[in-house]
Parts: C-alpha cells; structure tokens; sequence
C-alpha cells in the first residue's frame, strides 16, 4: 500500500489541478474556484505514510503554483502545516465518519486559503481581500469538506482494484512443516 500511495496521490494530484484549472463552469456558476489539493492533503494525512504525503504536498504545492499567478511556492508551507497537523495527530480524528471527514476537510479548506493570504500580506503583496473573498472562502471551505469523502471513496475503489488482499497462512499447515523437520 506504501508504493500504491507514493505513485497514485501525486497522480491524483495532478489530475485534480489540471482539471480544476480547465473546467470553468463551477467557477462561473458559484463565483468561486473549489480547491481540490486541501482535500487531498487532508486524505494523505489521515491515510497514507509520511512519504506518500510529503510527495503529494511538494508537488502538488509546486504543480498549484505553476497553474496560478501566486510566487513559486506560495502554497508550500500551509499545505505542509496542514497535512504535519493532521498526520501528527492522525490516530485521534474518527477518520472513517462522514462528518469528521467532512469537518477536516472543511477547516483544511479554508486554513489553507487564509495561511497563503496572510504570506501575500508579508511578501508586501497586495491581493484582493474584500467581502467576495468571504464567500470564496466558504465555498473552497465546503468544497473541500465534500471532496474528502470522495477521495476515499476513489482511493478504497482503486486499492479494491489494484492491490490484492494477501492471506495468511494457515497455523496448522505451518505447525505440521515444523513437525518434518
């Protein structure tokens, strides 16, 4: 499961921006942009092993970057404060409820956003924070909640697939090998 992870999240990644940033409609429909790499991040981190998410935040955090018109590596350090968090404290969150998926999913969403606001504010930058940026802000917050559940539905879909079940050997015919020896 360690290598299915290490290849599929950046995968997953890739393809979550390029699609979030060719598809228009939601954005035109909802006047918001749904993030999907929060998502995908708090999944890595409740989930996967420590490489797995560290891959899965620098290049996603890298690939994000690239697609927008944020600096070079802008998302960087709230997706690995975000993912650290949550993998830290991975044993303590009923990762396998709807509504702490949901919940996690919901705060990454809209920490995110608010940690890379709050460095464009230190760089001297000057981004467009208004009263439209609260409702960005809750969209790419509930956007972000949902999208939790359905990578775990993606990801436990895609392991029933791809990795088969191993199964333990049976106690007797080990006890009867040891015997002829």
């Amino acid at each position: 499961m360690n290598r299915f992870h290490l290849i599929t999240l950046p995968l997953v990644a890739l393809l979550s921006l390029y699609v979030e940033s060719v598809v228009a409609w939601p954005h035109t429909l909802i006047g918001a942009q749904i993030a999907t790499l929060p998502a995908l991040v708090v999944f890595a981190a409740l989930r996967a092993n420590f490489p797995a998410l560290l891959a899965v935040i620098i290049l996603g955090a890298l690939w994000r970057d690239a697609l927008s018109a944020d600096p070079l590596g802008l998302s960087l350090l709230p997706l690995t404060a975000i993912g650290a968090v949550i993998h830290i404290n991975r044993q303590i969150i009923v990762g396998d409820q709807f509504y702490a998926r949901f919940m996690v999913g919901a705060i990454a969403g809209a920490v995110v956003p608010l940690l890379m606001l709050l460095q464009l504010f230190t760089l001297g930058r000057e981004p467009l924070a208004g009263w439209f940026f609260a409702w960005q802000l809750a969209v790419m917050s509930v956007g972000s909640g949902l999208l939790v559940p359905i990578y775990f539905r993606l990801f436990d879909s895609l392991e029933n697939a791809f990795i088969h079940p191993t199964v333990a050997p049976d106690p007797r015919a080990l006890r009867r090998n040891q015997t002829r020896r």
